[in-house]
C-alpha cells in the first residue's frame, strides 16, 4: 500500500472543531500540495513543508493540508482535497488542519510494526508519490529511531493493515513542534 499522509483522528479532526483554518497560497503556486502533507507559512502564504526531521521551530509547521479552494485558469471556482499547481489558479485558500497537544494522527510506517517501536521519536519521509486520481500524499513515517523527528510512534493501528510491511501507526506530535505551529497560526 503507498504511503497517504498524516490524517487526524478523533473529534478534532471534524471541520467544525476548531482545527481546520482556510489560510491563503500564492496564485500559481507552482508544486502540487497532497491532502495529508504537511505544510508551512512563508511570507505570509502556505508552501509546501518539505523534509521533516527535526522537533525545532526551524521545520516552521502549519499543519495538515486537508484540500483547497480556488478559481482555475477558466474562471470556475474549484474545490479539490488538494492543490494542483497550474498557471493560472487565483484566490487560491488552503484548508489546513491545525494539531493540538497531544492528539493523536494516523501514518503509514515503512517497515514492519514491533514492541520496539512504541515510544520512538521519528522522522517524516517526504515521497512524492501521489497520484491525481485521490489527491492523497505520498508521505509514510520513517520506523527507524533518530531522536530528532517531529513526532513519537504512540501504537500500531489495529486494522487489516496491521501485519503487513507498511503497517498504520498512530503517533503524536513533540511540543516543539506543536509550539511552533500553535505560534505560527496565531499571527
Amino acid at each position: 500500500m503507498a504511503g497517504y499522509g498524516i490524517r487526524p483522528v478523533g473529534a478534532g479532526s471534524q471541520y467544525h472543531s476548531g482545527s481546520v483554518q482556510w489560510m491563503p497560497m500564492a496564485d500559481n503556486y507552482s508544486e502540487p500540495i497532497w491532502n495529508g502533507d504537511q505544510v508551512k507559512i512563508a511570507a505570509g502564504l502556505i508552501t509546501e513543508q518539505g523534509t521533516i526531521t527535526t522537533d525545532t521551530p526551524t521545520h516552521q509547521s502549519a499543519g495538515i493540508m486537508q484540500g483547497a479552494r480556488y478559481i482555475d485558469s477558466a474562471g470556475i471556482p474549484q474545490w479539490n482535497n488538494w492543490y494542483p499547481e497550474d498557471a493560472g489558479i487565483t484566490e487560491v485558500f488552503a484548508s489546513i488542519y491545525v494539531p493540538k497537544r497531544g492528539e493523536l494522527f494516523q501514518i503509514q510506517m515503512d517497515e514492519a510494526f514491533v514492541a520496539a517501536h512504541r515510544g520512538r521519536q521519528v522522522s517524516i519521509d517526504i515521497t512524492d508519490g501521489a497520484t491525481t486520481g485521490d489527491g492523497a500524499s505520498g508521505w509514510t513515517l520513517d520506523g527507524t529511531a533518530d531522536g530528532a523527528g517531529p513526532c513519537k510512534i504512540v501504537d500500531l493501528l489495529d486494522n487489516e493493515n496491521a501485519t503487513t510491511a507498511t503497517p498504520d501507526v498512530l503517533i503524536v506530535y513533540m511540543d516543539d513542534a506543536l509550539t511552533w505551529a500553535e505560534k505560527t497560526v496565531a499571527t
